[in-house]
């Protein structure tokens, strides 16, 4: 649809309140999309910490798992989903969903920038 008088697309119906209900096909898609990329994400760091484990001597094995590598990961995954709820409420209210999209791809980089440091040191 567009708006006759300005030539712009009208998003009146991309951004009304839904009318129905979400199908059960969707949500149980999606719940099985994000459960693929949890194992996605989680599946190749497991096999690099058995692979890594094999290496080490018996004796040094706790030390080496418990330290830098499990810290790395828990940071990654559990600090953007903890910041990111408590920011994107107060943020769509203050600026709109395009500012949301920009702080996001800011956070994220920001984000890889900061463990690729920490996974350099040694």
């Amino acid at each position: 649809m567009r708006d006759q008088a300005i030539g712009q697309p009208d998003l009146s119906l991309a951004l009304a309140e839904p009318t129905r209900h979400v199908r059960r096909r969707w949500i149980i898609g999606l719940t099985l999309a994000s459960l693929g990329m949890w194992m996605a994400t989680q599946t190749p760091l497991q096999v690099m910490l058995a692979l890594q484990l094999q290496d080490i001597t018996p004796r040094h094995k706790i030390v080496a798992l418990g330290a830098k590598d499990l810290g790395i990961i828990n940071i990654a995954i559990v600090c953007p989903g903890a910041i990111g709820a408590a920011i994107a409420a107060p943020l769509v209210s203050l600026a709109g969903y395009p500012a949301l999209f920009v702080a996001t791809a800011v956070v994220a980089i920001a984000a890889s920038i900061g463990v690729w440091r920490i996974k350099s040191v040694q």
